[in-house]
């Protein structure tokens, strides 16, 4: 007996007409089998079918599923008489219509209303009212709304013991069910319904029926389909042959359904048995099921159904690659575990899997892919792997995963009962480095106190060759000898990308024999989960367990070595720009104490190739090369209405404007510097002429910026909010966007970029590459010594991005930087843009980060700030990207001797620092959340000036202050890691 087929009706354009207007039609499409019910329910308003006068049957139009009889037309078909009550209730469900979408609460509630009203009157109507409500929510996408009113049809028909029209109500159900508005909890009931209504085997082709189509429409199975569906079935007492047959045309339709990958985690519960026999038999259509595991199955479940089909069997002869199974079966332990927050299901799945894998054949050195969350599979099942003969276990693992998600599941293997020795998995390098993550927590809220390893964890691997080698991996500064792992060591340490960093290099930097120790950076942003293991109740099982490791911390944390590595990688206080660094003190000046830190100064203000600076009481000066260019002095406005200063040049005039607030309204108010009146914008961008990526070019009548042309004098703004760089080349103009600028006008035209940088850009363009940022300008008088990005007469950088758009890295951003000489760095998986190449005092480079945000060593690792006395960020650091073509070398012999530094060389200043920071309170020592950052009360104290002035062989407070902060930070880094010891041999860079 087949499947009953959704039943498929012709669907007529049906036009009616009323005796009041002759000449107006109206059309409405009915399906065929509804043409009386509709002409029912138009005759309550006077419509008749235009057909009764001309004798032509309506034309059909299409086919669709056939539509049960609604309200009103089913009340007026089968009760004329009360009909009234029904056309009563017209008004309600247009109302109800119209609050559907936007208030569907309010149009639930008046439903419920109206049916109350008609329970007392014609109960007998309210199934059909209920559906009518029904198609109402699913017309304004409430399907959860739909199916309540469904289910209360339902209800009714079962409290008031009605009548049910079968075809009537198959249609009802079938509609519904198609449209995704049946409850599960109406399936279920109607399941134990239809025995009551007909014959049982009527009732059991009823629900199969049912279930079948509605997975054919795209609905996966509900939890307790075949439970419900083995309710019919013994209800109908079919023999072992007949139910299975049964059971076969469900699943023969529902593995050809799509939606069977989302059916529900209890249908596969239910399924194990009927549909392991039913595939047993068929093992093509096994293989067709199997390759995909649905991602709600679990696990356990479906093993049991792996073993039942028969599919295990061909696992294990051969017939089916077992690596391939084993890969992606892990996959979905994963996927379910992270889904549900669980490591693998159960014991019981754990069992089940590594009893199949001890007896699949021999993975013959093959080596595996596991997934990313591999801290969801348990460490048993990663050792029957290794021990089926697989060669190394390897992690596919995503993009910015964090540590804790990469760990093994070391809590699991610790509270396993039959805990298995971690040989294998500790001679698998990858895993190991797994298995070590899990002894070192993420740093948590800082309220929940410090991170803190399980103590019970460590003791039990300290018991074993094979734990003291996690252990020990744990404590390993260079701990894998795997690049991709090594560069995700710490976070902060992947600030940016260099083409060594991409090889592996750079993550740790090497001494002179060739060992690679942290920097300084990496030392302090390591240091918090580092401390979580080296507790000290924990340390000296520690010493005990892996004594090298241990010693090598110690002397990898001496503040010495520290230090000198820090300063090693420079400073940026080994630049300078006097005239600039002298505004900024006299600015400073007028705000601070006599003993206190500088303060009250503004800016940046980018005005290539000037620099601005100002204070709040609104002096403003502005610095290029050794001399001061403009200077004013404003008459600040003052109130709370006031707020956000902002400043630009022109033709030596400046511009001051700023930020009111008027009765809700925001103002922007505007003077210049040679004029006394004020002009008033409405609205506007206060800080439109500059921003901290402009770059501006001095032309003829004013200066040009990519939002227009500034005029001194003028009161104006763009109506481009902020201005960003321009690029110019040969008498062309352009804004860094490539869009032609008119250096008269300020009018910006279609893209053009200047002829040699589109040249420059074609090949690149052709392997995917976007522009980023193009920074193109002649030197000028002041700039032509830059020592960034500087060639032949122009300012060159270019960065171009590229995102990947498929494989493991998709979405990732590649970055690619062309420099003024030329020269190109790729750097692949970039996670900060940079901007440039900047010469480093000594030799080397320095790259900057983040539109001088931030510099960072020819390794990738970011330099120090470099700190005044009060712990606040020297005035070079004010510079803005044009600024920073003012930049010269401060001391090039101090310089020179920066780059040579040993740990012995700078063993007093350690010495001198660790005395001052040993006597500050624990809690005021840097965080991790603040590297290189001071507390705002601690000052230096001149002892530890004058060691850092010795070290370095000059009295410069600039050099002297900020070496001294590092010093200051890496003694606190040993302290809050308990590791520091006196290490003194001689040693090179």
């Amino acid at each position: 007996m087949s499947v009953r087929p959704v039943e498929q009706v012709p669907v007529a354009a049906r036009a009616s007409a009323h005796p009041v207007f002759e000449d107006v039609r109206v059309v409405r499409l009915v399906q065929e089998p509804l043409v009386e019910a509709s002409d029912a329910e138009l005759a309550a308003v006077g419509l008749v079918p235009a057909e009764n006068a001309t004798g032509s049957a309506p034309p059909v139009v299409g086919r669709a599923p056939a539509r049960a009889v609604g309200f009103p037309a089913w009340p007026i078909l089968t009760d004329p008489d009360n009909a009234p009550h029904a056309l009563a209730l017209v008004g309600d469900l247009r109302r109800i219509e119209r609050r559907a979408g936007s208030k569907p609460g309010a149009a639930a509630q008046l439903a419920l209303d109206a049916a109350e009203t008609l329970d007392g009157t014609a109960p007998h109507f309210l199934p059909t009212f209920y559906e009518e409500v029904a198609r109402i929510f699913l017309t304004h996408d409430q399907p959860a709304q739909a199916g309540r009113f469904f289910s209360r049809a339902r209800d009714v028909e079962r409290t008031h013991a009605l009548a049910i029209d079968e075809a009537r109500h198959r249609q009802a159900l079938l509609e519904f069910a198609l449209a995704g508005a049946l409850p599960v909890k109406a399936l279920t009931a109607e399941s134990k319904d239809l025995p009551s209504r007909m014959a049982p085997a009527d009732a059991l082709e009823e629900f199969l029926t049912l279930l079948i189509e509605r997975t054919r429409a795209g609905l996966a199975p509900y939890a307790g389909a075949i439970a419900d569906l083995g309710r019919l079935i013994r209800g109908a007492k079919l023999s072992a042959p007949e139910r299975a047959q049964t059971e076969a045309r469900l699943f023969d339709a529902l593995l050809d359904a799509p939606a069977l990958q989302r059916a529900a985690a209890g249908f596969w519960k239910s399924a194990r048995d009927p549909l392991g026999a039913y595939l047993a038999a068929r093992p093509d259509a096994a293989d067709a099921l199997f390759s995909e595991i649905p991602a709600e199955a679990e696990p356990a479940d479906w093993l049991d159904l792996v073993e039942r089909s028969g599919a295990a069997d061909r696992l294990r002869d051969g017939s089916a690659d077992p690596v391939v199974w084993i890969e992606g079966f892990l996959a979905h332990v994963a996927a379910w575990g992270t889904k549900h927050r669980s490591a693998p299901d159960s014991a019981r799945g754990t069992e089940k899997l590594v009893a199949l894998i001890e007896t699949l054949p021999d993975l013959d050195g093959a080596r595996l892919t596991v997934p990313a969350a591999i801290d969801r599979i348990p460490v048993r099942v990663l050792d029957a792997i290794l021990d089926r003969g697989a060669s190394t276990l390897h992690v596919a693992e995503p993009r910015r995963l964090s540590d804790s998600d990469r760990a093994l599941d070391m809590e699991g293997w610790l509270a396993d009962d039959a805990r298995l020795p971690l040989d294998r998995l500790a001679a698998d390098p990858e895993m190991r480095v797994r298995a070590a993550l899990a002894l070192l927590p993420e740093p948590g809220h800082r309220r929940s106190g410090p991170p803190r390893a399980n103590p019970a964890l460590v003791r039990a691997l300290a018991q074993s060759p094979s734990g003291r080698a996690v252990i020990a991996q744990a404590l390993e500064p260079d701990w894998s000898s795997d690049a991709h792992l090594r560069s995700r060591w710490m976070p902060d340490a992947r600030q940016t990308r260099s083409p060594s960093r991409e090889r592996g290099e750079g993550l740790l930097s090497a001494d002179r024999a060739g060992r690679r120790r942290p920097t300084l950076a990496q030392a302090h942003a390591r240091l918090p989960r580092l401390s979580a293991l080296l507790a000290p109740d924990l340390l000296g099982l520690l010493e005990d367990a892996c004594p090298e490791a241990i010693a090598a911390l110690r002397r990898d944390y001496d503040p010495a070595r520290l230090t000198a590595s820090a300063l090693r990688q420079g400073l940026r206080t080994e630049l300078t720009w006097p005239a600039f660094e002298a505004a900024y003190a006299e600015l400073a000046r007028a705000h601070a104490s006599d003993d206190g830190p500088p303060s009250g100064v503004g800016g940046p203000v980018e005005a290539f190739p000037a620099v601005g600076l100002w204070t709040t009481e609104g002096r403003v000066v502005f610095v290029d090369g050794a001399r001061r260019v403009a200077e004013h002095v404003f008459d600040a406005p003052r109130g709370d209405e006031y707020r956000d200063f902002s400043f630009a040049l022109s033709d030596g005039r400046i511009l001051f404007s700023v930020k009111r607030s008027v009765r809700g309204k925001t103002q922007t108010v505007l003077r210049w510097s040679h004029q006394d009146r004020e002009g008033v914008l409405d609205g506007g961008d206060w800080r439109a002429w500059n921003s901290d990526e402009s770059m501006s070019i001095v032309v003829p009548g004013g200066r040009l910026t990519d939002v227009g042309l500034l005029r001194a004098g003028e009161m104006m703004l763009p109506e481009k909010q902020r201005a960003g760089a321009v690029v110019h080349d040969d008498g062309a103009f352009a804004t860094g966007a490539g869009l032609a600028l008119d250096p008269e006008t300020g009018e910006i035209g279609a893209k053009r970029w200047p002829d040699a940088i589109a040249e420059l850009l074609a090949p690149h363009d052709a392997e995917g590459y976007v522009v980023h940022a193009v920074r193109w300008q002649p030197v000028t008088e002041t700039t032509a010594d830059s020592l960034f990005d500087t060639h032949d007469g122009r300012h060159a950088t270019v960065v171009l991005a590229r995102s990947r758009s498929e494989g493991r890295l998709r979405g990732v951003t590649d970055e690619r930087i062309i420099h003024a000489d030329g020269s190109v760095d790729d750097l692949p998986d970039a996670e900060r843009i940079g901007a440039g190449r900047l010469v480093r005092p000594g030799g080397g480079h320095w790259d900057v980060l983040d539109w001088h945000e931030q510099f960072a060593d020819d390794e990738g690792f970011v330099v120090p700030t470099s700190l005044t006395r009060w712990g606040t960020p020297h005035a070079v650091h004010r510079t803005s990207l044009a600024g920073i073509h003012q930049l010269r070398v401060r001391d090039a012999a101090v310089s020179a001797r920066m780059r040579t530094l040993t740990e012995t060389d700078v063993a007093p200043l350690a010495d001198a620092a660790r005395a001052w920071v040993s006597g500050i309170d624990a809690d005021l020592l840097p965080g991790p959340q603040d590297l290189f950052q001071a507390p705002a009360e601690r000052t230096l104290p001149d002892e530890l000036i004058a060691q850092a002035a010795a070290v370095l062989g000059t009295d410069d407070p600039a050099l002297t202050e900020a070496a001294a902060w590092v010093a200051a930070e890496a003694a606190a880094v040993a302290e809050r890691s308990g590791l520091a010891v006196d290490s003194r041999e001689e040693e090179g860079p």
